[in-house]
């Protein structure tokens, strides 16, 4: 039997209307997202693996990007994807005569295209058995340090104390539900009395308690501290206590599959060499306060 000739008009409506709904939003999203959905109905290619050799590399290197992790990986108002490791990964690419390409996937997904040697390398990696199967890791390029944020009213008094001497006086703390933040904050966190600790998904929601006198002590990561704080436009209002909680290596992690054991020697020698000099110290500086 052949269709209604109604249900066969409307199911041509809702199909040309649904194609013209689905362009809409495309013109309308940032053109990183845009590119990133539409790529992402087709798996990137297994990459020839990239070496090192008479100055350059054998092709472009791929990064992945989460979008989601600021000041390290974040997307600009565009849609751009920016941050602190793309900064850091393209003056250490760029200085050995080789070329970067960013695009935008989530961890997981990252993961498993670096182990397949769909991309060459992710950022803010830390060294695990599991990793090292599938990954070479590069010498630490930056650190991971969580520390504690005070008023800024309140440092002169607060930076003469330890952190158990803030908790026995009475300070009330917060921070990141489920995080690491060394072994002094977890060693204390039995000595803190209830209501002495706020726990939230948000640092941005943190450090506003901290600046809004809710909580006297935000224990955060340090860049990501102080980007929530200029976000909010109080950078001035808050001060770092001195005693730092943890100062963790972050590397960079390239596919065994993508990338060169030769290439990888060379590039750790670009990060040993740049560290000390003024170009990494100014990116540095750019995600802290003056």
């Amino acid at each position: 039997m052949s269709a209604h000739p109604a249900k066969s008009y409307l199911s041509t409506y809702l199909s040309v209307l649904g194609g013209l709904i689905f362009t809409a939003c495309m013109l309308y999203l940032p053109p990183t997202f845009a590119q990133s959905a539409l790529s992402s109905k087709n798996n990137f290619e297994q990459l020839p693996q990239a070496d090192f050799s008479g100055g350059h590399c054998s092709r472009p290197l791929i990064m992945a990007h989460s979008g989601d992790y600021a000041p390290y990986q974040y997307q600009g108002a565009n849609g751009e994807l920016i941050g602190l490791d793309v900064e850091l990964a393209r003056l250490f690419v760029e200085t050995m005569g080789c070329q970067l390409e960013v695009v935008l996937l989530p961890p997981k997904r990252g993961q498993k295209m670096l182990a397949e040697g769909r991309i060459d390398m992710m950022a803010a990696a830390s060294v695990t058995e599991a990793r090292k199967k599938f990954s070479r890791f590069s010498l630490p390029y930056r650190a991971e340090t969580s520390v504690m944020f005070v008023r800024k009213e309140n440092a002169p008094f607060m930076a003469s104390m330890s952190l158990l001497e803030l908790v026995r006086s009475g300070m009330s703390f917060t921070t990141g539900l489920g995080g690491w933040y060394g072994e002094p904050w977890e060693d204390i966190k039995p000595y803190l009395d209830e209501g002495q600790l706020s726990l939230t998904n948000s640092t941005l929601g943190q450090v506003n308690m901290v600046l809004m006198s809710r909580a006297d002590v935000a224990v955060v990561d340090r860049y990501v501290g102080f980007y929530h704080a200029k976000t909010l436009g109080r950078a001035d209002g808050l001060a770092e206590h001195p005693q730092v909680l943890s100062d963790a290596p972050a590397h960079f992690m390239l596919s065994k599959v993508a990338v060169s054991e030769a290439l990888l020697k060379r590039f750790n020698d670009v990060i040993q060499a740049k560290k000390p000099s003024s170009d990494y110290s100014d990116i540095l500086k750019k995600y802290l306060p003056e």
